[in-house]
């Protein structure tokens, strides 16, 4: 099975908008960020804040990285790490201007200020509990630390959200994405996939379509370049959703194919047998309901014939 691979190609152009754009925007959000940490004493909202501050630095960088057609997963997450830590740092230097330090002007962002201030904090806090006692000493630090981590961490999911997503070099294109292609009755656990790995396709009409809600199932997703019909890939994902006590549904994919390498030809047999098969459950379905009409139409002229008046007999 021969599957994608990234060129590793950065346009000069496009990495300097992904650099720059991300550095731009982690220090905006910093400076909302800050201040919404600094004059909101709400625990709950303050961890939204974070939240949204480690995604949307993620954000941005997947986008841009998209829009430069940016090919290298490893730029990519250098510019995730290098946007991270410009953010933070920014935040700590806004932070001393949200306690009201507007005096110091562009100082607060010298690395002396900074420590000087995190040794302030370390020492007093600037905030506290439910019983009003100032966070301070390494209790502080703990939550300095978690703060990083779910910053780090969520920015990192958003950042390489479409790492993978395959690019056509022939076109200068990104591929299009279509999930659902088709949907089937497995667990991923049927030999079939193993023969579709070898380039066995016709062991698809083998694998059940779905054709009722389920909560574990496998669905083929293809990526197909919107200019020519050299640059195909099939991903087989296995997909199981879970409803908590909440009622909240929640779906893990994993991946059992991905990005499989397909021609033209190869693309064009894999959606016929998917049609072929859509088209025989059709039949099947159809066939089935009829089935049961009748059964239903016989067994109610059985109770016609018993409802205890006698036949007309007609001379």
């Amino acid at each position: 099975m021969h599957r994608y691979s990234p060129s590793g190609a950065v346009p000069i152009a496009g990495g300097l908008m992904t650099v720059a754009g991300g550095l731009f925007a982690a220090a905006a959000m910093a400076f909302v960020y800050a201040f919404i940490i600094r004059w909101i004493p709400f625990i709950y909202l303050n961890f939204l804040a974070t939240l949204g501050f480690g995604m949307g630095m993620g954000i941005v960088i997947t986008m841009l990285a998209s829009m430069g057609k940016i090919r290298s997963p490893l730029f990519v997450r250098f510019t995730w790490l290098l946007t991270l830590l410009f953010g933070y740092y920014v935040y700590w230097g806004m932070t001393m201007w949200a306690h009201g330090a507007w005096q110091l002007g562009l100082q607060v962002f010298m690395p002396r200020a900074v420590i000087m201030f995190a040794g302030y904090l370390f020492e007093n806090g600037s905030w506290g509990l439910k019983n009003g006692d100032p966070v301070t000493s390494w209790f502080l630090v703990a939550f300095w630390v978690v703060e990083f981590g779910v910053l780090a961490y969520f920015s990192y999911i958003m950042a390489v959200a479409n790492i993978d997503q395959p690019f056509c070099e022939q076109c200068n294109e990104w591929t299009e994405t279509e999930k659902g292609v088709a949907l089937y009755h497995a667990t991923g656990l049927e030999p079939e996939w193993d023969k579709i790995r070898l380039g066995e396709f016709q062991s698809l009409v083998q694998l059940p379509l779905l054709s009722a809600s389920l909560s574990e199932y496998v669905r083929m997703d293809v990526n197909a370049c919107p200019k020519c019909t050299n640059s195909n890939f099939l991903s087989i994902q296995k997909v199981k959703t879970a409803i908590d006590k909440d009622g909240d549904e929640s779906t893990k994919e994993s991946a059992l194919i991905a990005n499989m390498t397909l021609s033209g030809d190869q693309l064009a047999q894999v959606r016929l047998l998917v049609d072929q098969a859509a088209d025989a459950a059709a039949e099947a379905a159809a066939a089935r309901t009829l089935e049961l009409e009748e059964a239903e139409k016989a067994q109610q002229a059985a109770a016609d014939d018993g409802n205890g008046f006698p036949p007309i007999k007609v001379e």
